[in-house]
């Protein structure tokens, strides 16, 4: 710990997370973490550091837990925050298809609230590409929930500004 800097327990999160999603320390670095912080606080954090985790297991762990699962609303905020890191591009490439044959069935089955950090935090922004906007695209050709649409619209649009920012940064 440099001299001067006190590490408070939001701060030690943040270096394990962060850590952990680099790979320069390994999932127990969580579990001696959170034992360390057995509060509601401590539990969103580990599920945030262990969604970031750099292996297919723990993001396929996180999907199915967040999409599949019933987690607290706490919980479900904190995995799908934790699930994109922007070192681990080549991970998230997988779940690009399933992000949106999933969207039509959470948004029939599952609670507003839970639909929209689905939908919000799981978008592949970190993957943005002409052919991310063409998926995108062909979805929305096809989708009907307004709710949905209305978010996927949003997000294009962010992932399309990206790419322009990055043309113009490129020049």
């Amino acid at each position: 710990t440099p001299e001067g800097l006190t590490l408070d327990t939001d701060l030690t999160w943040s270096f394990v997370a962060r850590l952990t999603a680099m790979g320069a320390l390994d999932s127990g670095a969580i579990d001696e973490q959170l034992d360390k912080d057995a509060t509601a606080g401590g539990q969103r954090q580990a599920a945030a550091a262990k969604a970031g985790l750099p292996s297919p297991q723990a993001k396929e762990r996180a999907w199915r837990d967040a999409v599949e699962g019933d987690l607290a609303n706490a919980l479900l905020d904190a995995t799908v925050a934790g699930f994109a890191q922007p070192d681990q591009r080549e991970l998230l490439e997988a779940f690009v298809d399933r992000y949106f044959a999933m969207l039509p069935g959470v948004w029939r089955e599952r609670t507003n609230e839970t639909a929209q950090t689905l939908t919000i935090g799981l978008y592949p922004t970190l993957l943005a590409s002409p052919e991310l906007l063409l998926t995108t695209d062909a979805f929305l050709a096809t989708e009907q929930d307004a709710g949905c649409v209305r978010l996927v619209r949003e997000l294009r649009d962010n992932a399309a500004r990206s790419l322009r920012c990055q043309a113009v940064d490129s020049r």
